[in-house]
């Protein structure tokens, strides 16, 4: 995304405060997932990467404004299935 620098940043803290985000660390298994997710779906390593640390059980939606990842719609591994939607 073509962001302004402030707009991004000020954008970015906004989301860092909401208690509603989640951080979810990297593991081998979220690394394997991204590599399948890359291929399956078309995608850059650095947006499989995120989609597979989201492919966690608490998680059913996962909100972006990448027009990429927003065109897929969903990822599935197993009968695990995540929501894409536009924030």
């Amino acid at each position: 995304m073509k962001w302004d620098r402030d707009e991004a940043s000020k954008t970015l803290l906004e989301i860092l405060d909401d208690g509603e985000v989640l951080f979810l660390n990297q593991t081998k298994e979220t690394t394997r997932t991204g590599l399948r997710f890359a291929e399956q779906y078309a995608i850059g390593g650095r947006d499989a990467l995120i989609l597979a640390s989201f492919m966690n059980p608490s998680v059913s939606e996962f909100r972006t404004f990448d027009k990429e990842l927003i065109r897929l719609g969903k990822v599935e591994r197993g009968r695990r299935r995540l929501s894409i939607c536009a924030a």
